[in-house]
């Protein structure tokens, strides 16, 4: 089995024992990682937890409902929340098989990607051939979107590890997300849909993220540039 190090400069993991100075950063901190590998996924039973008691908080919902007595709009065909606990006990299911695999994080990621591109893809059906239905269920998922986006915010702030560069951008893209699905919730309650605004909003996001991402690889590039610059440097005796 190989060494497995960490630099405290740039925070990277280093395999092999090659050398006491970080091959991208050339810094001298280095740490042995005896027992946790560094890219191992990232566990966190509290924000798990809290992921099944909202999907189980659903289900009694609906539950109480049915209780109650309460029906569908006319043009509905199931009781309320049917088709969102649906939906949300399919992302949950998800989320549980990519965990242990992947972190709480990234599959939590993963699950509101999923649910940002569904989202977008039927409104744009809808917006293109004029199906009312499409729009709800978009709005649906979007309704999702905000639950899974919020948690994978709240798995990004519980790693204790710094973050690499990539998961920078999954964080910010969580938080892209989670403002887009609040801003269509708005919008649905005070009766003031506008397609514009929406598109708008996403096509914002979108840029936004994009800005992000290339400023993240850019550092990236000339961080390793500037490391292996540092490598072919003469040795001063």
């Amino acid at each position: 089995m190989d060494s497995i190090r960490r630099c405290d400069d740039c925070r990277r993991v280093i395999h092999g024992e090659a050398g006491n100075a970080c091959p991208y950063c050339g810094g001298s901190r280095i740490n042995r990682l005896n027992e946790q590998r560094a890219d191992d996924p990232r566990l966190h039973p509290p924000v798990f937890r809290l992921t099944v008691s909202f999907c189980v908080g659903l289900a009694a919902m609906q539950l109480v409902a049915l209780a109650l007595g309460l029906h569908a709009p006319l043009s509905g065909h199931s009781a309320p929340l049917w088709h969102l606990n649906i939906l949300v006990g399919v992302c949950v299911a998800a989320y549980w098989t990519m965990r242990r695999g992947e972190g709480d994080f990234r599959a939590l990621f993963i699950t509101a990607f999923c649910l940002f591109v569904l989202g977008e893809g039927l409104s744009a059906l809808a917006h293109a051939y004029g199906i009312g239905a499409l729009r709800k269920l978009s709005g649906m998922f979007r309704h999702a979107l905000l639950v899974f986006s919020s948690l994978a915010l709240t798995a990004g702030s519980t790693d204790t590890l710094e973050h690499s560069p990539h998961e920078k951008t999954m964080l910010a893209a969580s938080a892209g997300f989670l403002l887009l699905a609040v801003l269509h919730l708005v919008l649905e309650f005070i009766n003031a849909a506008n397609d514009t605004a929406e598109d708008l909003a996403t096509i914002g996001v979108a840029v936004g993220l994009a800005i992000f991402a290339a400023q993240s690889l850019y550092r990236e590039s000339k961080r390793v540039v500037s490391a292996t610059d540092q490598q072919h440097l003469p040795k001063v005796e």
